[in-house]
């Protein structure tokens, strides 16, 4: 399965499989704070996040989670994302010394279950995320993860 992300003017960013709206965030963001509102395509507030960390790797704050929505999600780092049960995904590089490449892929129990790959050289940033269907439990997490560090770079 295919899922495109859209970021748009540095505070929206859209996800789409096959062109149906899953899931968008909104930063706000002044000289204090950054505040990210995940929603789902119902308009339904999934995770609200306070990112910090202008200069160094972002730090997550959850203000708030729709626990029906959100899959219990207790923590968000930079590299990963813990939810129900103690459980985590991890986001490594791909060989970025050799490739020059911005991409990289999730394991869960350092097994692959996802790639996203970045489209550089275009006028807007558009991510993509391949995950196979055997691994769609951790869909919602991995969009999550994907959309709280790219509001924690891209809209310094």
């Amino acid at each position: 399965m295919d899922i495109e992300i859209i970021e748009k003017n540095n505070k929206r960013v859209f996800v789409y499989k096959e062109g149906e709206l899953l899931f968008y965030s909104i930063i706000k963001f002044n000289w204090i704070n950054r505040i990210l509102n995940i929603y789902n395509s119902n308009n339904e507030l999934i995770i609200k996040l306070q990112i910090g960390g202008f200069f160094m790797e972002s730090t997550f704050a959850i203000l708030f989670q729709n626990d029906n929505l959100s899959h219990n999600i207790t923590a968000i780092s930079e590299s990963q994302i813990y939810f129900y049960e103690n459980r985590s995904l991890k986001k490594r590089y791909n060989n970025r010394i050799i490739s020059f490449s911005w991409n990289y892929y999730y394991v869960f129990k350092e097994v692959k279950i996802a790639q996203v790959k970045h489209k550089i050289w275009s006028n807007s940033s558009r991510t993509f995320l391949s995950i196979n269907e055997g691994n769609l439990i951790f869909l919602d997490q991995i969009i999550i993860h994907i959309l709280a560090i790219k509001a924690g770079y891209d809209s310094n």
